[in-house]
């Protein structure tokens, strides 16, 4: 055995006993690479629906919200050097690893994978079925070449390429914010992102699909949430539901509902097949009707 083969066989030596002992499947191959710019794969650890909190507390909830499987977490050391993390989610669907990626549009565009982002050592992107992050302990020049150069492999391992959510296509472009739009299925994500109360008045779940996205109207700004029911049926019983619980009106047979909310902001909601458009924190009943119009014409 050479000297230079010594630590590669250390490192998957490492990995395989990591991965017995914690009784999980391993990775898909080439999704935790072995080395990167002077840093090895020393341990892998993983995590389901069951025990994601065990690895985050606090935050697996973003994961849960969607149709998360398991996540694979790589640690890759170099001496002297801080450590980087390689988190590779299985997201079941491509369009939920979009999704995940969209609840937080921040960061620096970076060319790997589908709508990569890097900010403060953090590399974020999405790719087929798969989330991926990948992290440093700290930032530094060595460390930021290192956690691009994994994010690349990481992708080059993926076969899958998928566009984003079908649901997105039906977002009228007018007035559209750049890097505003997220997908989510259920109320625990909407409520981070647009709080609505403590209740479920549009009754999301992850039978639904929802868009979230702001827009200029004139002046001012507004959001719109477009969400996919499965049925017509199951529509009507929660635009009524959001009438009722949070628009606080009677709902109408017909046609579109706005009110003004006790904080000065419009709100309206509008049944479409088995859609339901809704606008909220619009400056005005005109701003309200007309961003509502504008996402009709563009989702019939």
């Amino acid at each position: 055995m050479s000297v230079g083969t010594a630590p590669i066989i250390l490192a998957l030596v490492l990995v395989a006993m990591t991965a017995a002992m914690a009784g999980s499947p391993a990775p898909p191959a080439g999704l935790l690479p072995e080395a990167a710019a002077g840093w090895r794969l020393v341990e892998i650890a993983s995590f389901d629906r069951t025990d994601l909190f065990s690895y985050i507390d606090g935050g697996a909830e973003v994961y849960l919200a969607y149709a998360f499987r398991r996540v694979w977490v790589g640690t890759y050391r170099a001496e002297g050097r801080p450590a980087i993390a390689v988190e590779v989610y299985d997201m079941a669907t491509s369009d939920d690893a979009y999704g995940v990626l969209s609840v937080d549009p921040t960061g620096e565009r970076v060319a790997i994978g589908s709508s990569a982002r890097y900010g403060a050592g953090l590399l974020r992107f999405c790719k087929g079925r798969w989330f991926v992050r990948v992290l440093a302990d700290q930032e530094n020049l060595q460390t930021r070449a290192a956690v691009t150069m994994l994010g690349k492999q990481v992708a080059a391992a993926v076969t899958e390429e998928a566009p984003p959510p079908a649901l997105l296509k039906l977002l009228p472009a007018a007035g559209l914010i750049p890097d505003t739009t997220t997908f989510f299925h259920t109320h625990i994500t909407l409520n981070q992102l647009c709080y609505l109360g403590e209740g479920n008045p549009l009754r999301l779940g992850p039978e639904t699909s929802g868009a979230l996205a702001s827009y200029r109207v004139g002046s001012t700004q507004a959001k719109l949430l477009l969400i996919a029911y499965p049925s017509a049926k199951a529509a009507r019983a929660a635009r009524d539901s959001f009438v009722e619980q949070y628009l606080k009106a009677n709902p109408a047979p017909k046609g579109p509902v706005l009110r003004r909310l006790a904080d000065g902001t419009y709100a309206g909601v509008y049944m479409q097949e088995a859609r339901l458009l809704t606008v909220l924190g619009a400056k005005s009943a005109q701003a309200a009707g007309a961003l509502l119009s504008r996402a009709h014409l563009m989702s019939r």
